[in-house]
């Protein structure tokens, strides 16, 4: 059996993708856990990745480092994806490369 997915989404002041981006995550991937690590966000992020159905991290302003460690931390033992708050594209190849890391770019 796979190992349980999570997805980690760093996210500071993305209300206006953070949505999209969650309900792509949720679509794409629906058994795994999707976390939005708010990183002292000053608009509605964190209340537009929760309505999407992401669990949401509300941390202080760190940087987006502390803010992935810190969801990180909560979920240790799954496997783990990392995201954009703003990604866009087919997102299941990622996750079919069999690799230990595989990394989608942006042209």
């Amino acid at each position: 059996m796979d190992e349980p997915l999570t997805i980690l989404v760093p996210a500071r002041d993305e209300e206006h993708v953070i949505g999209k981006t969650v309900a792509t995550l949720r679509r794409t991937f629906p058994d795994a856990e999707v976390i939005v690590a708010d990183d002292g966000s000053r608009d509605g992020t964190a209340d537009a990745a929760e309505a999407a159905g992401a669990i949401v991290f509300r941390l202080p302003r760190r940087g987006k480092g502390q803010a992935l460690s810190a969801a990180e931390r909560a979920r240790p033992t799954r496997s783990l994806a990392l995201c954009d708050a703003d990604l866009s594209g087919e997102l299941a190849p990622l996750l079919d490369g069999g690799g230990d890391l595989n990394v989608a770019g942006v042209s």
